[in-house]
């Protein structure tokens, strides 16, 4: 069922208002899928206002993604900055992936963005973390108590370790 559909079954003006005019892609809508989905199910289905839908939809998100980002802080602090090691990128945000998966596979985002994940981290541990990627490869993330080198050291025979 479309967005307009649902809005026209639930008589939502404000929705009704925004859709009806030009197309949500072509306006630019943002929103989350799994708030699409609650949207948009049958409207037999839903028992409370849609307003209240939303809010629990998105609490219960950010209440998962909070848990997740707080997991790889753990790690990262006990991993990365405690005991010096260098990690990827990609391993960290398939870590937090995991863990939505496990803990919350209803918020779980398979299309979850690295870059999202960089972020957040940069913005939680400021200057303890830094971040390398040579030539636009595989992002590497390590505690600025390593120097470059040594941090591109342990990558590389980590890199080494993993493929044989």
């Amino acid at each position: 069922m479309s967005i307009l559909n649902a809005a026209q079954q639930k008589s939502d003006s404000r929705v009704l208002g925004i859709a009806e005019t030009a197309c949500l892609i072509a306006r630019e809508a943002h929103y989350h899928e799994s708030c699409r989905r609650d949207y948009t199910r049958n409207v037999a289905h839903t028992t409370m206002p849609t307003s209240t839908c939303n809010i629990e939809t998105q609490s219960k998100m950010e209440e998962a993604h909070s848990q997740a980002f707080h997991y790889i802080c753990d790690y990262v602090q006990k991993h990365i900055i405690d005991n010096a090691t260098v990690e990827r990128m990609t391993m960290l945000r398939e870590k937090y992936r995991t863990y939505l998966q496990s803990k919350y596979p209803q918020e779980y985002n398979p299309n979850y963005k690295t870059d999202k994940l960089k972020q957040k981290l940069q913005k939680h541990f400021g200057e303890k973390v830094q971040f390398w990627q040579p030539n636009y490869r595989i992002e590497l993330v390590y505690s600025n108590e390593v120097p470059k080198g040594c941090a591109i050291e342990a990558a590389f025979e980590s890199a080494n370790k993993h493929a044989k």
